[in-house]
């Protein structure tokens, strides 16, 4: 089960929850975010890799950040159409990842999913809020049961580090679900996650 951490902007909280050992951390590179970076140069990690993750930005900003903080990956959180990351697709180093965050409320979000097979690496189903992210509100996890795409996911929106043992019995049911993406509910404040919360919900998860 992969774990993905997501929003910090605290250089020694991000070292603390690194010996947790995610798969990937997300850093926010969207202005209106309260979980925005505020770190100019992020620590190397060995076996973590590093997510940027940016709402309707251009290239070109995607571009320079990508290079900046040495990015594994680029999350688009955004409205971000197949025609926009099939062109950013083709400036992107292919090494890099990309992953296409879809908000849900109902069965029909998902049927926009298939059109970024080949495009994408990994999806990042999230809650549909007027917020990009952070919303610490679940979707109805039932709806899980229309995704139909062949791209991996991840699940995000309100999980907490009660929820693993409910995770994983999700996992049995939905094959192409490979890991989750959590945030709000780990935090102390916005951008500083609390340690034990997330220590304990990887090792629940990762059994």
């Amino acid at each position: 089960m992969i774990v993905k951490v997501c929003g910090m902007t605290n250089v020694d909280n991000l070292k603390a929850i690194a010996a947790a050992m995610p798969d990937y951390f997300g850093f926010i590179f969207y202005e209106k975010s309260p979980r925005a970076i505020k770190i100019k140069t992020l620590p190397k990690f060995k076996n973590i890799q590093k997510v940027g993750v940016f709402v309707n930005a251009t290239h070109d900003y995607i571009l320079k950040n990508q290079q900046q903080y040495k990015l594994n990956g680029v999350q688009l959180h955004g409205e971000e159409d197949i025609s926009y990351v099939k062109a950013l697709k083709e400036k992107l180093p292919n090494d890099i990842k990309i992953f296409k965050a879809i908000s849900v409320e109902n069965a029909s979000d998902f049927k926009a999913i298939s059109s970024y097979e080949n495009y994408v690496d990994m999806i990042v189903l999230d809650t549909k809020t007027k917020l990009k992210g952070g919303s610490g509100k679940q979707f109805d996890w039932n709806l899980l049961n229309y995704y139909d795409a062949e791209i991996p996911f991840l699940l995000s929106g309100g999980i907490s580090k009660n929820d693993a043992n409910k995770v994983l019995e999700l996992q049995k049911t939905h094959p192409k679900m490979i890991g989750v993406d959590i945030n709000s509910k780990f935090e102390i404040k916005p951008g500083l996650k609390d340690v034990n919360k997330v220590n304990t919900f990887i090792k629940n998860i990762k059994i």
